[in-house]
């Protein structure tokens, strides 16, 4: 027995047990996606083909922003029917959102598709650039990636991430970062010519120790910045994301 006042007392209820499937879905609100054993398991046995997409729309007053990946070979949920869970779970308007976050996922994955051939060349290293701001700290590194897709873009940005001590908002960037990089290369390639390509394309490897004149290049750069320094480099990094998506 508890001591009357104390907070802790019996109610004598019985206690139940709230499966998915029996939660209470708020007015307004989607009931969340089901799928069958059966569905998991088809997809489970295709190939995970990861796209980079980038949504950036304007409409009604509202602003939406965000990245993710997209696995090109999904069947288990459309783009409308992400759309409208996005929308949901931001409170935007769907009239006006679904549609264009619609079309910005199929565009892209369309795009993707015609140049995904390119990945599966042999030994093409390239140089990717990382130039990351959030929040008031802003992350600058390069490293050479080889196109191959047995790299995992969000391994190597769990490791550096780990290893600089930065949150789990930076190594998904990193990872989204890298995609698209990865992305842009593919396209170059299949539309560049032999001597476009070799300016492109790193040289073989000769050995494993960077020399000094490219280590300072090749190695992460953290700096923390005051609140109007940080405002005008994001600017400055969507006003080039714009200018690189024409």
């Amino acid at each position: 027995m508890h001591a009357p006042g104390s907070g802790r007392q019996h109610t004598n209820a019985p206690v139940t047990i709230v499966l998915p499937d029996q939660r209470h879905v708020a007015p307004g609100r989607l009931a969340p996606l089901r799928f069958s054993k059966k569905q998991l398991q088809h997809q489970a046995q295709r190939r995970e083909i990861l796209v980079p997409i980038r949504l950036d729309i304007d409409a009604d007053g509202y602003r939406l922003r965000d990245t993710f990946t997209w696995d090109l070979n999904n069947e288990l949920i459309a783009p409308r029917q992400f759309a409208m869970c996005l929308c949901s779970d931001m409170e935007l308007p769907a009239e006006s959102f679904v549609m264009l976050i619609v079309q910005a996922i199929d565009e892209q994955l369309d795009d993707y598709a015609r140049y995904a051939q390119a990945f599966d060349e042999d030994e093409l290293r390239v140089v990717i650039r990382i130039d990351i701001i959030i929040g008031h700290i802003a992350l600058r590194d390069q490293l050479e990636w080889d196109v191959a897709p047995l790299l995992r873009p969000l391994r190597v940005a769990h490791v550096l991430c780990a290893e600089k001590r930065l949150g789990g908002d930076f190594e998904t960037s990193i990872a989204h970062a890298i995609r698209e990089q990865l992305y842009a290369y593919a396209k170059s390639f299949l539309l560049a010519d032999d001597m476009e390509l070799a300016r492109t394309v790193l040289p073989p490897v000769t050995t494993v120790i960077r020399d000094t004149v490219h280590s300072q290049t090749f190695s992460p750069l953290i700096a923390h910045l005051h609140t109007v320094d940080a405002e005008r480099m994001e600017k400055d990094a969507d006003r080039e994301i714009r200018r690189k998506r024409r």
